[in-house]
């Protein structure tokens, strides 16, 4: 990587007139190379295979690393490069807090078809709502015979996302303790949890939450799940905003913040690689980009 930031100009900064590099500066490959879909190739990075081994490996040249980063537009090398296992756990741990927070509070909603064989007869489709409140119908797709015709529906291959399944206003009593913004919030039955949300903003009366999991009621107790904090309804809770709809909810699956940073992760492993014919034009322009 060294002869990578060789490339970048001087600045001076500080009182004293300290130099650095302007790592601020950005080049972008000719773009009559990036223009040529021949000129990339897919690779899929194997565990533990790092940014130099890899320039060595395709480029005889460990130092090219920058190509690499710039092809796929990498700032970090460290976080925007694909993470073992192990990196990834102390990853989240840094960013989270701990792997159990990660892995219990929700990122987003997605979409949940993949694995799902169910099919479902003609008539069970027509009795499918579709209307403003709700479209089942869009869940499903025709599975038709080698005549052409419709003898059933299956999961339709459908990929939507959304930030949060809905956002309601919980009127509450004086809280015993603090909340903790960002925590979860729940009631539970004996031992048994039946509702849950995070918590998005909250003061003396109103509670504001999202990625809501069940009901919650005026005669349960909620507590928050780190701060140990604890309150009352006053009043049923208010929708302020319904993303998904009730009857919509068993095709959507909550996404965990752990889920999402190891999805995340996994789209790192994909990189296209600058053939090495063009390795040579593409150094060569990074100077001169750099003069």
């Amino acid at each position: 990587m060294a002869n990578y930031f060789e490339n970048f100009g001087l600045q001076q900064y500080g009182d004293k007139g300290e130099v650095s590099r302007k790592l601020t500066t950005r080049a972008n490959i000719a773009q009559s190379v990036t223009k040529q879909t021949s000129a990339f190739y897919p690779y899929t990075i194997k565990q533990g295979e790092r940014p130099d081994t890899l320039s060595f490996l395709y480029y005889s040249k460990p130092d090219l690393e920058w190509l690499i980063f710039f092809a796929n537009d990498i700032i970090d090398p460290y976080y925007d490069w694909y993470l073992n296992h192990e990196q990834l756990k102390s990853f989240i741990v840094e960013k989270y807090g701990s792997l159990a927070v990660a892995q219990t509070r929700t990122h987003h909603y997605e979409t949940v078809w993949i694995g799902d064989d169910t099919k479902i007869t003609i008539d069970a489709y027509n009795s499918l709502a579709a209307n403003t409140t709700a479209n089942i119908k869009k869940y499903w797709q025709p599975n038709v015979d080698e005549f052409d015709r419709v003898i059933s529906y299956k999961r339709k291959k459908l990929s939507l996302t959304t930030t949060t399944n809905q956002v309601i206003s919980l009127p509450i009593a004086n809280t015993n303790g603090t909340f903790i913004i960002g925590e979860d919030i729940y009631q539970q039955d004996a031992s048994t949890i039946t509702a849950s949300a995070s918590l998005l903003t909250a003061n003396s009366t109103i509670a504001i939450a999202q990625h809501v999991n069940g009901s919650f009621i005026t005669t349960r107790i909620i507590k928050g799940a780190d701060s140990a904090a604890n309150t009352t309804l006053t009043a049923s809770p208010t929708i302020l905003k319904q993303n998904i709809p009730t009857a919509e909810l068993s095709y959507w699956s909550p996404i965990s913040f752990y889920e999402y940073e190891d999805q995340l992760n996994e789209s790192k492993k994909h990189l296209k690689l600058i053939s090495s014919e063009y390795a040579s034009m593409a150094e060569d322009n990074l100077s001169q980009l750099m003069k």
